[in-house]
This record gives structure tokens, C-alpha cells and sequence, in this order.
């Protein structure tokens, strides 16, 4: 309600400036707020701000927030008196990712209205990109590559109902791709199918949502095409994680084994392989840090002596295998420090999200239940942001190593 109120001001102050950076806290710390001078917009945005924090701290909305009858009556039971509190109201939130360009839909509706591309058409995705990264990227947040991981997209609806050929009816009518809403918004039908949304039987007794797995997988294994939009100025942008825990939670959610490899050509195979074998990663990553060890304790030699031929075989695998990695990332614009992170990242995510992705992967397969999803926090935290952009590195959580 507070955004909304703002936003009434907001909106029309970026028209008439010609502002494109519709995030606040954005464009308020960027040097082009310093031309344009926003005098009592910015006043009204620290207002809201603070009256927000203070009833997320408080947990009740106070009178003084209240400006007329009918607001009232929707907050009256929002209160520690009428059973409102944290507990049995969580915080939900999926992305945090907000749109960082208004033209971002135009873009889009360019490639699904061209006649050339738009029947094998599933979706137009933009990269994931993040503001506020330090300048080592610490936790190597700001490396993401043009996979589609459900964020930045717009997809087109007929895309989820069969291959570009066959279309696949839904058991609910009015999920299907062309079905038109003809009925002001507060009609009783369209309220009806509203609440059936909102409910938790929505897809009880069908079909839809039975067919749950990498998305981008079973599109192109249909005969579906995307396209990659990577305009100038970010059409997206999100929050990085701060600590290390936040960063373990996605990865350790995402680790197929084997789907649809088949189905695509070799090249594109090999090119989603790095996210469908990524869990296995963890059994050299984990391997390597043990044996050596306990061969060195035993007394047994695994690797060749400097002196002998094959010595130079374990140096130009080693040297290669870096030098390519560094050369690729440095032509995407990347540094040295960032580099360094990556690859820190990549020893710490072998050794424990993916890891643990594998063997809760291993458990469901023969049964055993597990933990299950978790969710990563979308709240920001103003100290930990500081400590981050100090480039500390933070591991969100006391025992790291067994919290997954």
C-alpha cells in the first residue's frame, strides 16, 4: 500500500525526467540523481522507507499509517491482538529481481511478434544481473551466463502446452494459451477462477504441473527455440547474496542427473551438460581432497617425480585447463580478483552444496526422505551489506560445512 502511494508520485517524476532506473534505492545512489535534482521525491521515498522498516520490525501497522475508513478495516486485524504475527504470516517472496528498464517489454514483443520466429518461439530471456557487487564479486554472484534459471524471461504461454505442432488441451479451460478474459476483473467468474488460483487444490485431479523438471530442457527437447536479449542497459536487475549460505541454497537445489540429452544435438547437449552434471563435481573435488593426504601419510607416490616425462603431462594439463579458463573469462570482461573468487566459489560449492544436492538426489531415489526446499532470503541486511562491499567474507551461518 505504502509503494503504491509512492509510486503515484514516482512514476510520473521518471516520465517527465526521462528516467529509465525505476528502482529508487538505485537511482538515488547513482551519479544521475545528482543532475536532476528530486528535492521532495526523495523525502517522500525515505518516508516510506522508514514507516515500512518500522512496521516489519514491529510486526502491526500503526494508526498514524492509517489515512481513511476503509484502509482501517483492512488493517484492523493486522495486529498482535487479532493473532497477526511472523509466525503464522511468513515472508514469501520468490525473486527479488526488479525491472531495471521500461523498455524491456517492447524488446520482447519484437522477437514474439515476428512471423519468421514466433511458432517455435518459447521464450526470450535476458542475463541475470546483479547491482552492488563488490569488486573482488566474492561469492562470484555476477557470473551468470545466459541459462534460463526461471527469472529475467518472458514466456510465451503456448510453450508449456505440447511442441510447436501439437497443442495439448488443459483439463482446466481456462488455463489454456487462447483463452481470452472477456469479463471485467470483479465479475463473480472471474473472481471465481481467481480464488481457484489462490487455492492449494488448484491442480488437484489433473495433469498440469505433473511434469515438473529443467524447463529449458524439455522446451528445446520439443522443438522449441529461445532467444538471448542482451541489451546495453540491464533490462533486470537483482540483490546478490551476501554471505555464503545464500549462495549455497540454489545451487544445492539444482542437480539433475541425466534428462533430454538425447533428445538435443551434440553441441547443445554439451553446453547444458555444465548444469544436468554439476552435482557430479563433488566426487573428484572431494576425492582429490583426501587422497593426496593419505597417500603422503602412507608413504605412496600418485604423482610422477619432476624428473621424469610424465611430469610434463600433469604441468600442461594444469596450465591448460586454468589458462583457458582465465582467458575465457577475462574476454567476458571479467578481472583477475573476480577470476580468483570463481574459482573459489567453484572448490567450495564441490565440496558442499553440490555435494549435497548429490546425496540428497541419492536418498529420494531409493526412498529415503529429506530435507527438502529451502528458500533463500531476500532481506536485506544494511550491516551486512557494508561488510560485504568491504569484501569480508561472510558464511551466513555458525557450521557451514554441515547446513545445507
Amino acid at each position: 500500500m505504502e509503494a503504491a502511494k509512492f509510486a503515484a508520485y514516482w512514476l510520473p517524476f521518471c516520465r517527465k525526467n526521462g528516467i529509465t532506473t525505476r528502482s529508487p534505492d538505485e537511482y538515488f545512489a547513482s551519479n544521475c540523481s545528482r543532475t536532476i535534482e528530486p528535492g521532495k521525491i526523495r523525502v517522500m521515498y525515505e518516508s516510506m522507507k522508514f514507516r515500512k522498516e518500522n512496521v516489519v520490525e514491529t510486526g502491526r501497522v500503526y494508526d498514524e499509517y492509517i489515512t481513511n475508513d476503509k484502509v482501517h478495516q483492512a488493517f484492523s486485524k493486522w495486529s498482535t491482538d487479532h493473532g497477526f504475527t511472523s509466525q503464522n504470516h511468513p515472508s514469501d517472496s520468490d525473486c527479488n529481481t526488479y525491472w531495471n528498464d521500461p523498455r524491456t517489454p517492447f524488446r520482447a514483443f519484437c522477437y514474439v511478434l515476428d512471423p519468421e520466429i514466433r511458432n517455435r518461439l518459447a521464450y526470450i530471456h535476458f542475463p541475470q544481473e546483479f547491482h552492488g557487487l563488490n569488486e573482488t564479486d566474492s561469492y562470484a554472484d555476477g557470473l551468470s551466463g545466459p541459462n534460463y534459471m526461471g527469472t529475467c524471461c518472458f514466456i510465451r504461454q503456448r510453450s508449456l502446452f505440447g511442441d510447436p505442432s501439437t497443442l495439448v488441451s488443459p483439463e482446466i479451460r481456462e488455463l489454456s494459451p487462447d483463452y481470452v478474459v472477456d469479463n471485467p476483473i470483479t465479475s463473480p467468474s472471474v473472481l471465481e477462477v481467481a480464488h481457484r488460483v489462490a487455492g492449494c487444490n488448484y491442480e488437484n485431479q489433473s495433469k498440469w504441473g505433473s511434469k515438473i523438471t529443467c524447463g529449458r530442457f524439455r522446451l528445446k527437447c520439443e522443438g522449441w527455440r529461445s532467444i538471448f536479449c542482451n541489451p546495453e542497459k540491464a533490462a533486470f536487475m537483482g540483490n546478490a547474496p551476501l554471505n555464503l549460505l545464500d549462495v549455497m541454497h540454489p545451487s544445492s537445489r539444482y542437480s539433475p542427473i541425466t534428462f533430454g540429452v538425447k533428445a538435443m544435438g551434440l553441441f547443445m547437449g554439451l553446453g547444458y551438460s555444465s548444469y544436468a552434471y554439476s552435482s557430479i563435481l563433488s566426487i573428484p573435488i572431494t576425492t582429490y581432497s583426501f587422497v593426496p593426504q593419505l597417500a603422503l601419510l602412507n608413504g605412496l607416490n600418485i604423482f610422477p617425480n619432476v624428473s621424469e616425462p610424465w611430469f610434463l603431462l600433469y604441468v600442461f594439463l594444469f596450465l591448460g585447463a586454468y589458462g583457458q579458463d582465465f582467458l575465457e573469462h577475462c574476454v567476458g570482461g571479467g578481472t583477475i580478483q573476480r577470476w580468483c573468487s570463481d574459482q573459489r566459489m567453484w572448490m567450495i560449492k564441490g565440496l558442499s552444496c553440490f555435494l549435497f544436492g548429490l546425496t540428497e538426489f541419492l536418498l529420494k531415489s531409493i526412498g529415503i526422505p529429506t530435507q527438502g526446499f529451502n528458500v533463500t532470503r531476500k532481506a536485506i541486511d544494511d550491516e551486512q551489506r557494508k561488510r560485504y562491499e568491504q569484501g569480508l567474507f561472510e558464511f551466513g551461518v555458525s557450521l557451514p560445512c554441515l547446513y545445507h
